[in-house]
């Protein structure tokens, strides 16, 4: 099966090598296909136009003679046709033109802006041999490693929708491959002679042109699929605005024989789920990446969202107890009740929600992981997607343990009993408990990876606010080689981790420092979602303990609530406060702001609030005890901004 690159270029002929060493091909690759560059502007010179594009072998030699099988041969295109509208306009043409050219049994569309990653081109032609018959679509990335592109779900309004666009490109859902009613242009890999068949992509539909042609062939008994293995970062701008003439067609033609199924796909994911009591009205379980609410909703569920969005997603999934007391005066004293009596049921009216489950289904590597991501299994106390809540069974841990999934490792790590997991998640339950923590390990994970760094490089990992080891029991399987420490204030949470995890020394802390570690034990610290969390004299409180218990060179990953979080914050829960200027202008000022009206008092101790740290803050207040190296924006599950620290001599 031989595979015949498409790639429409403006590039002078002096650059052309340079595109096709972008490519990321192997040099097995290299001998496998052809390579056929469209010029956009201007014909790329070649005395032999009626050959067109540049033809394969892609030997490079000092000297490239097409006749010995060695370099490149250059064309002329014919005249491209001036059709076409929207982002994909120009390469529509330039790609019909170049697969009447190629003598490939496949196609494979490319634009300059695409930047494949390396294996890409592999996993497209394992999944070409898997289905014969189909097209096969790439997985298209923003730089910063989020999805722009993962093929396409049909709305309700009939309407083409890319899906998932800006998840992390290492979510489960995100690296499932599927089947789908169309994908992508680029990075879409098609059989000639099916192309060739139905007249290529119709340039009247504009952008919407790939879509359309994955219609077309799948009302032939074709068939359409997502390879989430195939990643390449698109780096076009994004468009002015809509193709509305592309859109206007795509319409007139499809109209009535679209059949909607972005709900569907939602739900088979996981993303929304239904519960049908014995009476009405029905449970919705929405997840927080997919779904907002707003307009003529806010004011019934203001609640929902002071939960959902005042903690960005993360109040009722965050009960991280590591903080001080209210009051300096005040004496240190055992865990209140929070740590000890379960919290009341999630619900919008009472000022809670439940989280939708984010369930595991395909093995592999994600972008920036080091190693297949771990999920658990029974036999080793682990539980997939949709595990059946019971009375205390085996172990006291109540769950009847669901069967393995297949293609990852797997943490040898059991469950949390059932009201350990509702202190930390409400009603999501334990799916959500254990995708949460998985989701959190990884960003961590991509945050070392940003400073040239994996776990492989510490020796003493600190997990700080460590819970009942949600994000703990990831970075177990991922660093099986390191010693691994946690603490919480949360004494029942930490007398089962004990007794779970008889390996990782895990501890009780107070509300106050000291923590109970001795000086430069760990060269690694994690704190997700504590820092959110405290006004500024615990915050560095707990900064100068960290900076204490962290060895020289160690470096922290701390998470906080940053600009993203407190624009979501206040276009939703503080629109209608009447101080909200005051607070937006003390967070300007300050570049800190710790707020108390959120309700939490309820709940949690009386300095557990919602607190907000700006990047200046950041770089001039906790450079009394570390060095800021980067500051990743909605670096921790796209809510929260990740800071990574390193502690000086």
């Amino acid at each position: 099966m031989r595979a015949s690159l498409i790639l429409p270029t403006q590039r002078p002929t002096a650059d052309l090598q340079t595109v096709v060493a972008g490519l990321a091909l192997t040099s097995d690759e290299c001998a496998e296909v052809e390579v056929i560059l469209v010029g956009l502007n201007e014909p790329l010179p070649h005395p032999s136009p009626e050959k067109g594009g540049a033809l394969a072998p892609l030997n490079p030699s000092p000297n490239p003679s097409p006749e010995k099988g060695g370099g490149y041969e250059w064309s002329s295109p014919p005249s491209l046709p001036g059709k076409g509208a929207g982002e994909l306009g120009p390469h529509l043409a330039a790609w019909n033109v170049g697969a009447a050219q190629a003598q490939g049994d496949i196609l494979v569309f490319l634009d300059e802006a695409a930047q494949p990653t390396p294996g890409w081109l592999a996993a497209l032609l394992a999944a070409a041999e898997a289905h014969p018959a189909a097209v096969i679509g790439s997985c298209l990335l923003y730089p910063d490693d989020t999805v722009r592109q993962a093929g396409y779900v049909i709305g309700q309004d009939h309407t083409p929708r890319p899906l998932y666009p800006g998840w992390p490109a290492n979510h489960p859902v995100v690296r499932r491959p599927r089947a789908l009613q169309a994908v992508a242009g680029v990075g879409m890999l098609v059989p000639r002679s099916r192309f060739l068949d139905i007249g290529g992509f119709d340039l009247d539909l504009g952008e919407w042109a790939d879509v359309d042609l994955c219609l077309r062939l799948r009302e032939r008994g074709g068939q359409v699929y997502l390879c989430s293995a195939s990643r390449l970062y698109h780096l076009a701008a994004e468009p002015d605005g809509p193709d509305t003439a592309g859109l206007a067609a795509f319409r007139q033609r499809w109209a009535n024989r679209l059949r909607p199924d972005d709900v569907a796909t939602y739900q088979a994911d996981g993303q929304i789920q239904v519960e049908y009591p014995s009476t009405y009205p029905l449970r919705l379980n929405l997840s927080p990446r997919l779904v907002t609410m707003g307009g003529d909703q806010a004011t019934l569920t203001e609640t929902w969202l002071e939960v959902r969005t005042a903690q960005v997603a993360e109040k009722t999934g965050e009960i991280v107890r590591s903080g001080a007391p209210a009051s300096r005066s005040e004496p240190a004293r055992p865990v209140a009740s929070p740590a000890h009596a379960p919290l009341p049921t999630p619900s919008p009216e009472k000022g809670g929600a439940s989280d939708s489950p984010f369930p595991l289904r395909e093995g592999g590597r994600g972008v920036g992981s080091t190693r297949p991501r771990p999920h658990p299994s029974p036999e080793k106390g682990g539980a997939s997607a949709s595990p059946s809540l019971v009375g205390k069974g085996a172990g006291g841990l109540g769950l009847h343990p669901p069967a393995p999934l297949d293609g990852e490792a797997e943490p040898s790590f059991p469950y949390p009993p059932p009201d350990l997991v509702f202190r930390v998640v409400g009603a999501a339950g334990l799916d959500y408990f254990l995708q949460s923590g998985q989701m959190t390990e990884e960003d961590f994970r991509l945050a070392l990876a940003d400073v040239g760094k994996t776990y492989a490089a510490f020796e003493a990992i600190y997990d700080f606010g460590c819970g009942s080891g949600r994000v703990l029991r990831w970075v177990r399987a991922a660093a099986p080689h390191a010693r691994l420490y946690g603490s919480d204030i949360d004494i029942p949470a930490i007398t089962w981790l004990r007794r779970a995890l008889p390996d990782v020394d895990v501890r009780v802390n107070n509300y106050l420092p000291p923590l109970p570690f001795r000086d430069g034990l760990f060269d690694l610290v994690l704190g997700f979602s504590v820092l959110t969390h405290l006004d500024e004299t615990y915050q560095d409180a707990w900064l100068a303990e960290l900076h204490r218990v962290t060895r020289p060179g160690g470096l922290l990953l701390l998470t906080v609530h940053g600009e993203y979080a407190w624009r979501e914050f206040r276009r939703t829960t503080l629109a209608q406060v009447e101080a909200v200027a005051a607070l937006e202008a003390e967070l300007r000022a300050a570049g800190f702001l710790f707020w108390r009206g959120d309700g939490w008092e309820r709940h949690f101790p009386d300095y557990y609030h919602s607190s907000w740290h700006l990047p200046d803050y950041i770089h001039r207040h906790w450079s009394r005890w570390f060095s800021v190296l980067r500051i990743r924006e909605r670096g921790a599950r796209t809510i929260q901004d990740m800071v990574v620290l390193r502690r000086e001599a």
